[in-house]
């Protein structure tokens, strides 16, 4: 089974996974690719290039050689960010073209996504995400149009991953992606 918790920065995600690794022994847990991205020394966030964006891309590519992964992290968060950059012109359109043609060839390869909205206000400043909330926001209204328009519904093969939106509270959160896993694999 393939799961990815998806989203804009500061949602969760993070923390969602580490609380899930205790829940789920039998599958592998891929970690935010920004780690990779800064142990590379290749810039991320505002300022990152095409470069960092296929970097990312292959990261999220290349958990699907795992049977059972969850993922801090999919394509579709790349193609959330690339069309964000894009649009503010730090990555080029070939890039962006690039980036989605990938999430279309391997969307269909996710059972479950799971959508981190926001849970507060101010961004916490780690030292590695963006505090932007210019950038936060803009990132976020592309996943809600990725997730929820009609009119992106190209994004997705016939048959889509599940997709489900979290609830705020973070217990909430982990019984809530327990009993969808579990619904899932009982009906696979």
């Amino acid at each position: 089974m393939h799961v990815a918790i998806i989203g804009s920065h500061c949602t969760g995600k993070t923390t969602l996974l580490n609380a899930l690794k205790k829940e789920f022994p039998d599958y592998i847990f891929v970690d935010e690719y920004i780690k990779t991205l800064q142990d590379m020394n290749v810039p991320f966030n505002e300022v990152c290039t095409d470069m960092t964006q296929y970097i990312a891309s292959d990261i999220c590519i290349d958990a699907f050689k795992h049977k059972n992964f969850i993922s801090d992290r999919s394509l579709l968060d790349v193609l959330a960010y690339s069309r964000y950059l894009c649009e503010k012109n730090v990555i080029s359109k070939e890039c962006y073209d690039e980036i989605r043609l990938r999430w279309e060839a391997h969307n269909i390869d996710y059972d479950i996504l799971f959508y981190a909205k926001p849970l507060k206000q101010e961004i916490e400043n780690n030292g590695i995400r963006s505090t932007d909330q210019e950038f936060q926001k803009g990132v976020q209204d592309i996943f809600e149009q990725f997730l929820f328009y009609e009119e992106y519904q190209w994004l997705y093969d016939e048959e889509r991953p599940e997709v489900y939106q979290l609830p705020n509270d973070f217990d909430e959160r982990i019984k809530f992606v327990k009993e969808k896993i579990d619904e899932f694999t009982k009906c696979s």
